[in-house]
């Protein structure tokens, strides 16, 4: 299951994903946006787990708030955030040609709200589906 989750999702559904998905990754399948709650399934063989789905499937939550990794620098709450490529995906703020996945939000711990922004380079954002 998807450790990177940050408040709860309600909506889940086994859809097709990319090849080499893993639990916690960023997937875009059609017209769904989500992350990946369990490996894609690959075809059953001894020590391959059954994550329930069709092969080539996973479970995917399609909302809920999730640290992903990204990039790109957001300088504000609420920052319009997409899903690039074609499988590994990347979260970046780019509209053009990329579909959107969610906006930046912060979460409190300890009183202090943190994981909505970000420099530029290696790191991760907080990113509300939908």
């Amino acid at each position: 299951m998807a450790k990177n989750n940050v408040y709860g999702f309600t909506k889940s559904q086994s859809l097709p994903v990319a090849a080499g998905t893993k639990s916690g990754d960023a997937v875009k399948s059609g017209a769904y946006v989500g992350v990946a709650l369990t490996d894609r399934q690959a075809a059953a063989a001894a020590g391959v787990p059954n994550t329930s789905n069709p092969v080539g499937n996973a479970s995917v939550a399609l909302d809920g708030t999730w640290t992903l990794p990204c990039a790109d620098a957001v300088a504000s709450v609420g920052t319009a955030l997409y899903i690039a490529g074609a499988g590994p995906f990347t979260v970046t703020t780019t509209a053009s040609g990329n579909t959107l996945l969610g906006y930046s939000a912060d979460v409190i711990k300890g009183g202090v709200a943190t994981g909505g922004t970000k420099a530029a380079g290696a790191g991760t954002i907080n990113v509300t589906i939908g």
